[in-house]
């Protein structure tokens, strides 16, 4: 059992707008432009319709629409969406404790999906089994949902003026849903819809071709007035004979192949082995290159201040404290040009390593 209790509007700065319902049959009465049509279609809103389709004046300061359900365990659940549009909200209690962002709820489920949807969450509050409906002499079917129920309960006034079935309603796309529903009361799951005359036409049409095709090679050998079957198995036995032939050239070729594919594989990894030995070879004989530059030049420099020894001033020897003398600055300039000699000495033997190492790389 499914009762609607409470339908209320909700916004900012203004009072709600909320109108309450009993535990039985209610009749809502009134003039004309006061909001009776306009309670339907909130209902229709909360039940997945995609727009509110009637606006009035009135709602316009509100912004949220809250509907309140009961069942016959007395449990209370509470719907909420924007006016605007989007999901709805969940909340298992009446209106006045609704609070938070709820439990998120879609409007309606879209293809062959099986999230929970409004239908989904009022079928299961009101212990309603999920249920599919034929909708047309074909066999296609939809699913019942809350607005199929809809008219079974909540019957308008145009209806009544326009002597309409307030169950069945006007005719439209679901008008055999709605008659199925109502009078056969069974679930249409099992029945498997029938192709349209057209489209059955064309298949039929395109398996007779294939079939044509087919048969076509053994009407042309039947019609052969000179057709010998002894003749026929010896061409057959010659062609496979032809056929194996070949396959065993065929796979020698590909051996083959396969052997040379490997041996160029081979060859490949070895050369990229040697170029990276080569490469590592390149980086240490740049370092040794750098090595020997930075040895010359502070030969270079040795050599180049052994000549400052001839410039020294006269001042007393730091060994026999006497006055510098001719004598040693014989010794200076002799031990200056031992090292100058010297420096030039180291410097020729680097040369002559760094030309050697350097023709052994180019070799």
């Amino acid at each position: 059992m499914l009762q609607i209790r409470k339908i209320m509007l909700r916004g900012k700065d203004v009072k709600d707008a909320l109108v309450e319902f009993s535990d039985r049959a209610n009749i809502l009465a009134g003039e004309s432009d006061t909001g009776k049509s306009y309670l339907i279609h909130c209902l229709d809103y909360i039940f997945g319709a995609d727009e509110m389709k009637k606006r009035i004046p009135e709602a316009g300061p509100y912004s949220q629409l809250l509907v309140q359900f009961s069942n016959a365990s007395g449990e209370y659940l509470t719907l909420k969406r924007d006016l605007a549009g989007g999901d709805l909200a969940g909340y298992r209690g009446t209106i006045e404790v609704v609070q938070g962002d709820g439990e998120r709820i879609a409007p309606r489920r879209s293809g062959k999906s099986l999230a929970k949807d409004v239908t989904s969450l009022l079928f299961a509050f009101a212990g309603i089994d999920e249920a599919m409906l034929r909708r047309n002499s074909e066999g296609e079917k939809q699913r019942l949902t809350m607005r199929t129920l809809t008219p079974i309960f909540l019957i308008d006034e145009i209806s009544v003026i326009d002597e309409i079935s307030p169950v069945i309603g006007e005719s439209g796309f679901d008008e055999t849903a709605r008659k199925r529903m109502l009078l056969s009361g069974k679930d249409d799951k099992g029945i498997i819809a029938t192709e349209k005359k057209a489209i059955a036409k064309a298949k039929l049409s395109a398996r007779l071709g294939l079939i044509s095709d087919l048969l076509e090679p053994l009407e042309r050998l039947q019609s052969h007035s000179r057709w010998n079957p002894e003749e026929s198995i010896e061409k057959v036995e010659e062609a496979i004979s032809t056929l194996s032939q070949t396959l065993t050239e065929k796979s020698g070729e590909r051996a083959s192949i396969r052997r040379e594919r490997q041996e160029a594989t081979a060859n490949l990894q070895r050369a990229e082995s040697q170029l990276l030995a080569i490469d590592e070879l390149l980086n240490r004989y740049k370092l040794l290159d750098e090595r020997y530059r930075t040895d010359l030049e502070r030969l270079d420099f040795v050599s180049e201040g052994a000549h400052f020894f001839d410039s020294l001033q006269e001042v007393r020897c730091p060994l026999c404290e006497q006055v510098m003398t001719p004598q040693h600055a014989h010794i200076a300039e002799r031990e200056s040009r031992f090292v100058y000699e010297a420096a030039k000495a180291e410097a020729a033997k680097m040369q002559q390593s760094r030309v050697l190492k350097s023709d052994v790389h180019q070799g």
